[in-house]
């Protein structure tokens, strides 16, 4: 009895280990790909804006989803104090654990795309009042691997390739109530994507295993796909015979500033008045 227990027990400790590896090689990873985009680092390639609003204290923590790292990133560089800035002031996290730290108010701030369906039950079952700001709209991209002759899809062929077991595509996807994930669910009008298809658990994965299958197709929003993880083997197609580029591009989305009302943060307000103006409107055009 007692030799079992001790195999037990040292199984489950492998087990706990393999994951601990796991989670650092992949935060290892994901600091590589963000050590460029760290607000007031060296030689970090963010864009420095002549803009008159700048909040000196009370500076308000923000938690990001992956995507839209690189814009948060640039937004507290030119509007935060550098000398009160610290990094645990910008946080990336999953889009779940964005919506979960608001409302326990482990987070001032957080930027994401609209929250998928069990998120808002979540949120109406807190009895918290969350407020939300359009910041702008993020095309999400639809990408095939680079040696594919296919240069454009309708949503419709799109939505067959994910639901009919049927045909020779490999379709890659995020799991559920991952921000993409609930945007693509959204315009596909169905959120039980066939489970035959491939799911993975982070975007490069998406990226990397399309670049490595002909037949595979997969998505992105897209300032993930151009600013954190570029890969020349994939290529962006368009969409309804519309690319990112056109205002009537199918696959655009809200990309929010979200906070709590009843946060007591003056500096909230004031970051949302600014939004407002036009030097603000033109500051977010220019790093989004």
């Amino acid at each position: 009895m007692k030799k079992s227990f001790i195999k037990i027990m040292l199984f489950a400790i492998i087990i706990v280990c393999v994951i601990c590896l796991f989670y650092y090689y992949n935060r290892m990873k994901l600091e590589n790909e963000i050590s460029e985009l760290k607000p007031f680092s060296k030689n970090n390639i963010l864009n420095n804006s002549n803009i008159s609003f700048k909040l000196t204290e009370k500076l308000p923590k923000i938690e990001v989803a992956s995507a839209f790292y690189p814009f948060a990133a640039n937004f507290i560089q030119n509007t935060y104090s550098e000398k009160n800035y610290s990094n645990e002031l910008l946080q990336l996290v999953s889009t779940s654990q964005a919506y979960n730290d608001i409302i326990k108010g482990k987070t001032d701030i957080i930027i994401a795309t609209e929250p998928s369906e069990e998120q808002k039950e979540i949120i109406q079952n807190s009895n918290i009042s969350l407020e939300y700001k359009i910041l702008y709209f993020e095309p999400l991209v639809i990408f095939l691997n680079k040696e594919n002759h296919i240069n454009n899809l309708s949503i419709e062929e799109i939505k067959e390739i994910y639901y009919n077991n049927e045909n020779n595509w490999n379709s890659y996807q995020l799991e559920k109530n991952n921000g993409s994930q609930t945007c693509f669910e959204s315009i596909v009008n169905n959120n039980i994507i066939n489970k035959s298809h491939h799911e993975t658990h982070t975007m490069p994965k998406i990226i990397d295993r399309v670049a490595e299958d002909n037949n595979g197709i997969g998505y992105a929003f897209y300032s993930y796909y151009s600013k954190m993880h570029i890969n020349n083997k994939v290529k962006i197609i368009s969409v309804n015979e519309k690319n990112i580029k056109d205002i009537d591009y199918p696959l655009l989305f809200e990309v929010y500033l979200i906070y709590r009302a009843d946060n007591k943060n003056e500096n909230i307000s004031k970051i949302v008045n600014w939004i407002n103006t036009e030097e603000g409107q033109e500051f977010i055009e220019n790093i989004k």
